[in-house]
């Protein structure tokens, strides 16, 4: 692997990268998707933190809650119980701690207790967050998470002055049924509108019909006329049962974007036969992932952040088809032309079990060494592994 000039700056530590750097996972949860409940109780877990240390792990990412397809969102206060014992002890004993988590309190909490790191995987779209960063020195991961990581932009409303077009418009009609009527031999006099308003009269018959708000007020254009005609006959769209679901449960969109990852994955036949993958255009998968990366990196120097603090990570599996993280894979070496330190956080994830066939995520491991090679050599310099 080539030097990477690229340093990361977390806590009281400076990453190089003139190696690829190991994250492991350490998840002290009872539900983690592939191995969930192992280490769930904090003595456990400490050991196995250490037990990676002693592998040759260079972080450890400490996670209370699980964020596997279909998961149940825990309260900061549980999740704050399971993980702060452990953070505390590894980072005792030297540990580079990273804490995985979206909620602030839990971050705060965390880096209290020692953690260097805080990897969130809604990518510091929430304030909070990006507020408590900015006033300490720990190093932040960025990842994009679907669409629960794209932030509502809000566009300001620009009202058009159509009177100008819109009397130019009706000069034309005047002349044209003028012309008409004088072709026909029967001009017709105008007629007025209440409020002084000239309206040309018709070749025949009796002056254009107007309607009653026209009538009374002097200003509807035939526009507002469509658009209120458009709304009174087209029904309001029924809500969506995901967007109900989503509402019902505390509006954690997370979960509810996870949940529908887990009725894709149990849609999913697996087929002894060779898949066969039509890949997409990369083009509008890398705009949303490499739009918001970047999007979030400059928000958080914006704040105050230094550009050194930061690491990105597109976040395979998080809303995101077997076909579209393939395709994010192959182009690893766009997102580290970003020039921040760029993860790779692929591990036993579902796509890799679609493109090797294997189906328990615990057996995935093979597979995973395989993906992390080929993002190493394209270019990422954080692998995340259990």
């Amino acid at each position: 692997m080539a030097n990477d000039s690229k340093t990361w700056r977390c806590g009281k530590y400076e990453l190089s990268f003139d190696r690829p750097r190991i994250m492991g996972v350490l998840n002290v949860t009872p539900d983690s998707f592939s191995d969930g409940g192992e280490h769930f109780d904090p003595d456990a877990a400490i050991e196995y933190g250490l037990a990676m240390l002693d592998a040759g792990a260079d972080i450890i990412d400490v996670g209370g809650e699980s964020t596997r397809p279909g998961f149940t969102p825990v309260n900061p206060d549980e999740e704050a119980r399971r993980v702060l014992p452990v953070v505390r002890a590894l980072a005792k004993e030297g540990a580079i701690v990273s804490i995985d988590t979206r909620q602030v309190a839990v971050a705060k909490a965390a880096v209290r207790c020692g953690a260097s790191i805080v990897n969130d995987v809604t990518g510091f779209t929430d304030p909070k967050m990006v507020e408590f960063v900015k006033t300490s020195t720990c190093g932040v991961i960025v990842m994009h998470a679907g669409e629960v990581a794209a932030p509502a932009r809000t566009h300001a409303t620009v009202q058009l002055d159509t009177s100008a077009a819109a009397f130019v418009a009706e000069k034309a009609r005047e002349a044209a049924r003028r012309r008409r009527a004088k072709l026909l031999g029967e001009p017709k006099p105008e007629a007025k509108l209440p409020g002084g308003v000239v309206q040309p009269s018709l070749p025949f018959g009796e002056p254009e019909p107007t309607s009653e708000s026209a009538t009374e007020l002097g200003q509807e254009t035939p526009a507002a006329e469509q658009a209120a005609a458009a709304e009174t006959v087209a029904p309001a769209p029924e809500a969506a049962p995901e967007a109900t679901e989503a509402a019902s449960e505390s509006n954690d969109r997370l979960a509810a974007m996870m949940r529908r990852s887990a009725r894709r994955e149990e849609a999913y036949v697996p087929t002894s036969q060779l898949r066969r993958f039509t890949l997409p255009d990369s083009a509008p998968i890398m705009r949303r992932v490499m739009g918001f990366l970047s999007d979030q990196a400059r928000t958080l120097i914006h704040a105050g952040v230094s550009r050194d603090r930061i690491c990105i990570d597109p976040g395979p599996g998080f809303g995101k088809s077997a076909n579209e993280d393939i395709v994010i894979q192959r182009e690893t070496a766009k997102m580290a032309s970003l020039g921040y330190p760029l993860m790779c956080a692929v591990s036993r994830k579902r796509f890799v079990g679609a493109v090797s066939g294997v189906t328990e995520a615990a057996e995935r491991d093979a597979a995973t060494f395989g993906v992390c090679l080929g993002a190493i050599q394209a270019g990422a310099n954080i692998v995340r592994v259990h």
